[in-house]
């Protein structure tokens, strides 16, 4: 019988021995899973810093004021002019698994610059390469980057694998798992051995996958746009000023700042928007659309160019003017009149020729140090296409003349162009500028 006892005791024993080591391996598991969650942290919040400075260095619009190193030479500070200043910060190496978002430039005649995770160019939220594409402007840097984060964070999003990388390219609406372990204990998207240093007129950034990046310390060319709704994108207006794109009834497939023909130049030349005075359904004449109490006290709409073309910003450098259509969808209200270069009246201003000559006659002597160009869009019947050219001829402005571009037909006149319209626009613009001496 004591044999017995003894023998249950031992295996009691045993038994409470194998708990004891199993809740001591989930413990330590737990542990493990836990430190490996911090360090997963520290790589966020460093990667995000990088993404961060990334987009801070290729932005078009701005420049760098200076770059500082601090004693311990462990972080550079970068300043701008017009964005909040970036820390490159060198950490230690983390013993988990880091992803890598990086840049990539484009090759042969893709000048692109496109966001990277380990070396490979990222897709955004329609499966397209995810392109570069920002601009800066006095409210900030507009445009989508890529956000990273630990599924810790998007508990509350319906994630549950905490120790894992998620990826978002569409603002943080969607999130996706990614687990590359190819890049073992990195946590910079920057080469941390190779100091930053001027250039000439740029200072380079070398990132941790070898492409190198640059950012100018000379000011960009600043561009202002006076335009009708061919020229609009909600939220890139001043304040109360409307706009067409993007349609909000989706026939149009314009649903990004980026489809746009400005926003193409503007990314491409490292320009600075100024101010883009556009307006959905703001004519060139005086009236246009509009009567009573939407006429200021000369009797013209507030929507009219002869009121907006005072609006151009502080010295820009470059101006875009595109009228006509609007005055010709309003026809009924804005007559076509006849090219006028002097002695303007409330008579004359209510037809399209006489107030085109007069905005012309504004903007070239008001903004006497800005290269101005007129674009006239598809479309157009041939007295307004002869019109806006002699006028242009006669103010020595280039005239960019707009062929074949796609568009939306609505309401069996009214064109809007599509995104292979907009896509179209920008190479003709670009091609008139590059053929005519650039900027």
């Amino acid at each position: 019988m004591k044999q017995k006892v003894i023998f249950l005791l031992a295996c009691l024993l045993s038994f409470a021995a194998c708990n004891d080591n199993e809740e001591n391996s989930a413990t330590m598991e737990e542990q493990q899973k836990q430190e490996r969650i911090i360090q997963m942290k520290a790589w966020e919040e460093q990667m995000t810093m990088d993404i961060e400075a990334m987009k801070a260095i290729v932005v078009p619009g701005d420049y760098i004021t200076s770059v500082s190193h601090n004693a311990e030479g462990t972080a550079d500070t970068v300043k701008f002019k017009k964005q909040k200043p970036v820390v490159i910060r060198r950490m230690e190496k983390v013993d988990v698994e880091t992803p890598l978002i990086g840049l990539q430039q484009g090759t042969g005649s893709d000048t692109g610059l496109y966001w990277t995770l380990n070396g490979t160019v990222l897709s955004d939220a329609d499966g397209n390469p995810l392109q570069v594409s920002l601009i800066a402007t006095s409210e900030g840097v507009s445009g989508t980057i890529p956000q990273v984060t630990v599924g810790e964070n998007l508990r509350r999003q319906g994630y549950f694998t905490h120790d894992a990388y998620y990826l978002s390219v569409d603002n943080g609406s969607t999130w996706k798992k990614i687990m590359d372990k190819k890049e073992t204990g990195r946590v910079s998207a920057f080469d941390l051995e190779t100091p930053v240093t001027p250039s000439g007129d740029v200072y380079v950034f070398k990132l941790a996958d070898g492409v190198e990046v640059s950012s100018s310390t000379k000011a960009p060319l600043k561009v202002s746009i006076l335009g009708g709704a061919y020229c609009t994108f909600k939220g890139y207006l001043p304040a109360g000023n409307t706009a067409w794109y993007p349609d909000t009834k989706e026939k149009n497939d314009v649903q990004a700042v980026e489809d746009t023909w400005w926003w193409k130049l503007i990314n491409d030349y490292g320009l600075a928007l100024e101010r883009n005075e556009s307006w959905s359904g703001g004519t060139v004449s005086s009236k246009g659309w509009d009567s009573g109490n939407k006429l200021n006290a000369e009797g013209i709409s507030y929507r009219s160019y002869l009121v907006r073309m005072k609006n151009l910003g502080e010295n820009p450098d470059i101006i875009f003017i595109e009228g006509g259509l609007e005055d010709y969808w309003a026809v009924s209200k804005a007559p076509l009149g006849e090219v006028t270069y002097a002695d303007w009246s409330p008579e004359t201003r209510v037809n399209f020729l006489p107030a085109f000559c007069e905005v012309l006659d504004y903007v070239t002597k008001n903004y006497a140090t800005a290269k101005i160009y007129h674009i006239t869009a598809d479309g157009l019947p041939e007295e307004y296409v002869s019109g806006i050219e002699a006028a242009c001829e006669h103010y020595d402005v280039p005239n960019i003349v707009l062929e074949n571009i796609e568009y939306v037909d609505e309401a069996g006149y009214r064109q809007r162009p599509t995104k292979k319209g907009m896509a179209d626009a920008y190479t003709q613009i670009k091609d008139f500028i590059e053929q005519n001496g650039g900027f």
